[in-house]
């Protein structure tokens, strides 16, 4: 009820200045102000101008205050702030009008127009009374360094905060943001008339550096490389040696089949050639097996110690690895040199 009451004493108020406005308005259409504009830029202002003051009188306000702060953009005059600030107060935007006026008086006072002056001085005092105003309270001791807060999509500066504000009535967002923490916003409405609200921004909370995805990496370092080629030469050694032993066993059968050997083991010359050949076979077999099986252990201990950093950034080009082969009359194998 109370809110009513105040709602309606300001309309009256508004409603009693309409017409000393139009009165103001008939005398400021010439402004020295904007003598300052090339022609052809005061030509559009006035044209603005005239369309503002047409809507004004057709009670379109919304729109007028468009074309009024249109024209003033293109040729400022105290004059066209006068009557922006009468729109702004006829819309219900207080604090708007209110400095709009407070800007009005300081443009007139610069170019010597006391009454002018005088009026935009009293208008905004007596808006002064009806003021909403809005502190919004950071506690810049818990927030980052690189905070941010808008009001209604506007940057708010530093300065600003924890000040008591005018705003215009109606719904306000606040939002408080800052690099690697996570936004914070919060939506209030402001009633018309004398009011004074607070809202406190909390202390944002942190989610990390924001930076681009990036797929995991690679768990094949230079040394799980190296385990798998050694794994891989072991099991082929180990092959090759299961097939010269049974190559030896045949050639040692061939040389009791054929009669070349007797029970006692004299052979003749190609009988011992078989014996020889088989034995050497054997030797090379057992070398090639034995170091398979202790390749593709090696190979298992090196994959399974890889560290952290060889699984994840490792490429196979930080290692060296080299392969040869080592034999001899009776024995025979393969030869791995690495670094990683």
């Amino acid at each position: 009820m109370n809110t009513a009451i105040e709602l309606s004493s300001a309309h009256r108020l508004v409603a009693s200045s309409v017409a000393l406005s139009f009165f103001i308005v008939a005398c400021l259409l010439a402004d020295s102000a904007r003598a300052a504009c090339d022609a052809d830029t005061m030509a559009s202002a006035d044209a603005l101008f005239d369309s503002g003051r047409a809507l004004m009188e057709q009670k379109r306000y919304a729109e007028a205050c468009e074309k009024l702060a249109a024209s003033q953009k293109l040729c400022p005059g105290s004059g066209t702030l006068l009557n922006l600030a009468d729109c702004y107060e006829l819309t219900g935007r207080t604090a708007s009008a209110w400095s709009t006026f407070r800007q009005a008086a300081s443009a007139a006072s610069a170019k010597g127009r006391v009454e002018r002056e005088a009026e935009a001085r009293r208008r905004a005092v007596a808006l002064e009374a009806r003021l909403s105003k809005l502190t919004i309270v950071v506690d810049t001791a818990a927030q980052p360094q690189t905070l941010t807060v808008k009001r209604n999509g506007a940057p708010l500066s530093a300065a600003a905060w924890n000040t008591a504000l005018a705003v215009d009535p109606g719904a306000v967002v606040v939002e408080a943001s800052a690099p690697g923490y996570e936004t914070w916003s919060s939506k209030l409405l402001l009633r018309p008339g004398p009011s004074a609200q607070r809202l406190d921004v909390p202390s944002l909370k942190f989610v990390g550096s924001k930076t681009t995805e990036t797929p995991p990496p690679s768990s094949w370092g230079a040394q799980r490389i190296a385990a798998m080629i050694i794994g891989g030469v072991g099991i082929g050694a180990a092959g090759v040696g299961r097939g010269l032993g049974v190559y030896a066993m045949r050639k040692d059968d061939d040389s009791r089949g054929a009669g070349l050997c007797d029970q006692e083991d004299y052979c003749s010359d190609v009988g011992l050639d078989l014996r020889e050949s088989a034995l050497s076979s054997a030797h090379a077999s057992t070398g090639l097996v034995v170091g398979g099986l202790a390749l593709l252990g090696g190979a298992t201990v090196l994959y399974l110690t890889a560290p952290t950093s060889s699984r994840g950034g490792g490429s196979p080009s930080n290692g060296r690895i080299g392969l040869g082969v080592m034999a001899a009359p009776h024995q025979a194998g393969l030869m791995l040199r690495g670094s990683w």
